[in-house]
């Protein structure tokens, strides 16, 4: 779980129902547990809902949704239909890393409305949340103009210290933010994200992949470098590719 799992329905006076693992992998156990609490608010990342929507009875289940987080991966239009099937909940596309407290950015999803421009999957992360600002940058940390693709850097009050016994990666990532006031303590480092992306006229984040070889799997961070040197080290291996199929 992440803080906001945990922090957000607390806040709204709501509780949390809790699943062990066995549950958490069996879409018919999550759907009884659904039905069971009267579940309205739910977070996932797009391939395992749609893994999860296969169910029978997880898919009976899910009228009681009134809200659905999607995030961690882009979001394909197909998914979001097959939500519209079972359910009229409002379905929200966030973006965020775990450096920015896990959610800076997030946009309610006008599923009629990308049906009818005929677009295949979401790009726009949508506009950032309360206590964060996203700049997207030129490679010297200078903002760019609307439409121009750059870094996704966050500044705000969710940023956090570094890495742990990670200090070289730290000031690389964690860097002075020159948009703010210095003498806001909590608001004076800026996370490079490595993402590449955009502004809109309607002033949205538009998300267009990665500035490096760090790709996503049902919303976990994988460095195709790292799996290149563990290639390496099989005996006969001289030299290894990995890419993103």
């Amino acid at each position: 779980m992440s803080v906001g799992e945990i922090h957000y329905p607390l806040l709204r006076g709501k509780k949390i129902i809790l699943c062990d693992d066995d549950e958490f992998n069996n879409p018919e156990s999550i759907g009884e547990l659904i039905s069971k609490y009267n579940i309205h608010y739910l977070i996932s990342v797009p391939s395992r809902f749609e893994n999860y929507l296969n169910n029978e009875k997880f898919s009976q289940s899910f009228k009681n949704i009134r809200f659905l987080l999607i995030g961690g991966e882009k979001c394909n239009t197909k998914i979001l239909n097959t939500i519209r099937k079972y359910s009229d909940c409002r379905v929200y596309n966030i973006y965020g890393p775990t450096e920015a407290t896990v959610f800076s950015n997030g946009i309610l999803l006008d599923i009629e409305k990308l049906n009818k421009s005929k677009v295949s999957s979401v790009n726009s992360i949508g506009k950032p949340i309360c206590n964060c600002f996203v700049y997207i940058l030129d490679k010297n940390l200078k903002p760019v103009p609307i439409g121009v693709e750059g870094e996704i850097c966050i500044g705000g009050y969710g940023v956090g210290k570094g890495y742990l016994s990670r200090e070289e990666l730290t000031n690389e990532k964690f860097v002075e933010c020159p948009f703010t006031d210095a003498e806001d303590q909590y608001s004076r480092k800026m996370y490079r994200t490595g993402d590449l992306g955009k502004w809109n006229e309607n002033g949205e984040v538009i998300c267009l992949g990665r500035i490096d070889f760090q790709i996503k799997l049902r919303g976990q961070r994988i460095e195709l470098g790292e799996i290149e040197t563990t290639v390496n080290e099989v005996e006969g291996i001289k030299y290894s590719i990995v890419i993103d199929g």
